[in-house]
This record gives structure tokens, C-alpha cells and sequence, in this order.
């Protein structure tokens, strides 16, 4: 469910960079996907954490969505450093890196801090992939 809910948040972030190009507001839509990139690069770094923690989907996306502008901070260095490379240069880059985001994600020490202005961002991935979940079982276990 996991990378059904990571992919849907991608997929967004492609939608939210096409729709103001087509616009005419091609920096815009850049803008977004750039932030978008910074959030997807801390979650990934920050799922291996997560991970070791036991924490569910559901913690882990709480934890993220209330601590939306610090993880934004987080990844903004990776994401604004292949956001502007071609495909394999950026791919390149980001696998040399990625390593050092898991280091610094697990080093961190976050604080048991709840931002009021809670950003919740996988709210439409987590249901559409709620959906997907559910239409996926009950078609499957169909019986012959």
C-alpha cells in the first residue's frame, strides 16, 4: 500500500507541474514539482527511520504532514540539486547522495513537536489508494 500511496503522490506532483505550464506558467509549475521533489526525497529517507521504528503508514504520514515544512527543508538540497539535470545526470547524482539523506534522517532528532497548520498532503493518494487496495482484493478473491 505503501508505494501505492508514494506513487499517487508523484503522479500529483506531475499534475500539479503540468497544469500551470499549460497555463503559461511554466516556473510555477516547476516550483511545485521542486517541492513536491523535496518532500518525496525526505520521505524516502526518512522511511528506512520509520521503518526500523515499527511506525505504521499511517503514523509515519501523520509524523510527515505535521512537520510538512521541515522536511520540505530537508530534501530541498537534493531536490534542487538534480531538479535542474537531465534524466541520467540527475539519476546519478541522486544515487550518490540518497545515501548521505539516510544518514542525516537517521542522525535526526526530531522533536515531539506538532505544527498547528497540519498539511495533509497524502490525503487524496492514501484514499485513491485505499480504493485500489479494496477493488484489487475484492476482484481477486473471486472464485473460479
Amino acid at each position: 500500500r505503501r508505494l501505492v500511496v508514494v506513487g499517487l503522490f508523484l503522479g500529483g506532483a506531475k499534475l500539479l507541474q503540468a497544469l500551470p505550464t499549460q497555463a503559461g506558467f511554466p516556473m510555477l509549475g516547476n516550483l511545485l514539482y521542486g517541492v513536491c521533489s523535496a518532500w518525496t526525497v525526505s520521505f524516502y529517507a526518512f522511511e528506512y527511520v520509520w521503518t526500523f521504528l515499527g511506525w505504521s503508514l499511517h503514523d509515519r504520514i501523520r509524523f510527515f504532514e505535521q512537520r510538512w515544512a521541515y522536511f520540505c527543508g530537508f530534501g530541498a538540497p537534493l531536490a534542487c540539486a538534480t531538479g535542474g539535470l537531465s534524466f541520467f545526470p540527475g539519476t546519478a547524482l541522486y544515487a550518490t547522495a540518497f545515501p548521505l539523506f539516510i544518514m542525516l534522517a537517521a542522525a535526526a532528532q526530531c522533536k515531539p513537536y506538532k505544527d498547528p497548520t497540519r498539511l495533509r498532503l497524502f490525503m487524496l493518494p492514501s484514499l485513491l489508494a485505499t480504493f485500489i487496495t479494496r477493488l484489487f482484493v475484492r476482484t481477486s478473491s473471486v472464485p473460479d
